[in-house]
């Protein structure tokens, strides 16, 4: 997708957002908010998932990541909306583009071009 079609979905559909968790802490109180597992049955995730279901009321995000489920998996599920944990919150952020390439090509050829004439002279000397 080029930048002026990049730009033109932007001014129609806005920009780009992205989601992320905020004041995770450890000592955070899990609440499962979905009724079942979200999760593929038969995957890793749907095994790990299970462990919601397994913690106490009351317990702990480090309860949880005792249980076997990673905070990875407790970032996502939170975005998702699957459980809830106390004092985190998920925010949206605007995505920002990556920077443009620079230029430095021309200068990679030139230093290139240098060190193969070099290389020849060395060659011819017998070197």
């Amino acid at each position: 997708m080029s930048k002026d079609e990049v730009a033109q979905e932007e001014a129609v559909k806005g920009p780009k957002m992205g989601k992320k968790v905020e004041g995770l802490t450890r000592e955070g109180i899990v609440t499962v908010v979905a009724t079942t597992n979200p999760k593929r049955e038969g995957s890793a995730a749907y095994d790990r998932f299970e462990n919601y279901f397994k913690l106490l009321e009351g317990g702990t995000v480090q309860e949880a990541i005792d249980s076997g489920l990673t905070i990875g998996d407790i970032r996502f599920d939170l975005i998702a909306g699957s459980i809830e944990v106390t004092d985190a919150e998920v925010a949206e952020y605007e995505v920002t583009p990556r920077g443009e390439k620079k230029e430095v090509a021309a200068d990679a050829d030139a230093d290139a071009d240098a060190e193969a004439e070099a290389d020849e002279v060395d060659d011819d000397e017998g070197f």
